[in-house]
Parts: C-alpha cells; structure tokens; sequence
C-alpha cells in the first residue's frame, strides 16, 4: 500500500505545482493604465472622436433612406386604392372604351331576335314590350305602366306612327285575331325605321 501511495502521489508533489494563496478579490483594484494608452483605445478624447466618427458611418451605411421609405408608403397606399375602388375603376373603364348599348341599339336587337320565336301571337306581345320598353328609354316616360292611351297621349308628334303599331299588337294579343307573317314583318320593318 505504500508502494502504491509513492507511485501515485510522489510524481504529483515533485513535478506539480506550486499551491499559492487564494487571491482576495474583495479588494477592487484599478489596473494603472497610462494615459496614452487610454487616448488611444480606450475613453480619452481621441478616441470618443473615433468612435464617433466610426459610429457615423455605420449609421449611414445602416440608415433607411427617407426617399425609399415614402416611396414603399406611396405605393402602399396605390394598392391600397386601386383595390378598395376596383369596382369603380372598371365601371369607368368600361364606360369610356366599351359604352353600353343606346336604348335604339337595344330596341333593334330585341327587333332581330323576335324572328326566332315561333308563336306569332307570342311575336306581337314581345313587340310591344318592345316598343315599351324602348320608349321608356328613349323618352323617359314610363310606357312600362301606362295605357296605350296615355303612351300615345305623351307621344304627341309621333302618335299617327305608333298608332298603328299598338293597334295591332292589341288586336294580336287581346281580340284573338292574328295577323298574318307579312303583316309582322312590316310592322317590324316600321319599327326599325322609327328608332333610327
């Protein structure tokens, strides 16, 4: 067991280290620094100037310039209005590169398309709504509701020309007595020429 503790023990106390008092840090001892030393690195005078100076231009090469920041906030809020008014947008755009149809355009394409119904009976009741609704457009007066009577009344300089047409579409539609096919197409050729 001797052996064992001389093996063990004796290199350690023979090469090892010397054992030195514990240091008091309770003590708060200053470094001695000289005062070149501080003007050079540390808070002299010089030094604050370079760090200044060094602070600058960090800022600066960090800094957010104030042209993009308004040109970001510029652009935000375009987007910000064209969405909210789309809607609006759009209406005017088409408007002004694609107009909505006159009333007379309208008119003459309902006119086209009565050809492509086969009950003629059906044929004089979608002309007059026709003539109705093409009248309300054009003049304002609301022939939707009123008598053939009064549309006419209001129609004063034009009574004779849609005389005619009423006359025949009430017979149509009200007597049971149906015109012919030719007396349909002329009545609708009359029409057409009253819109233009």
């Amino acid at each position: 067991m001797r052996k064992l503790f001389l093996m063990l023990f004796v290199p350690t106390i023979l090469f090892g280290e010397s054992i030195e008092p514990p240091l008091d840090f309770s003590r708060k001892t200053k470094p001695q620094i000289s005062q070149e030393i501080r003007d050079q690195w540390m808070d002299g005078e010089e030094a604050l100037k370079q760090e200044a100076v060094r602070n600058q231009k960090i800022f600066a090469r960090h800094q957010f310039p104030l042209g993009w920041a308004l040109l970001i906030l510029a652009s935000a809020l375009l987007i910000w209005f064209l969405i909210s008014s789309r809607k609006v947008i759009t209406s005017k755009i088409k408007q002004r590169f694609f107009p909505p149809p006159t009333p007379t355009e309208i008119a003459q394409k309902r006119l086209q398309e009565l050809d492509r119904v086969s009950n003629l009976k059906e044929r004089y009741r979608l002309l007059g709504l026709t003539i109705r609704e093409s009248l309300k457009d054009r003049y304002d007066i609301p022939a939707d509701v009123q008598t053939k009577e009064e549309v006419l009344d209001e129609l004063k300089d034009q009574r004779e020309d849609y005389q005619e047409v009423f006359d025949a579409v009430e017979s149509a539609e009200f007597q049971n007595k149906t015109p012919s096919e030719k007396h349909f197409q002329d009545l609708k050729k009359r029409m057409n020429q009253l819109l233009k």
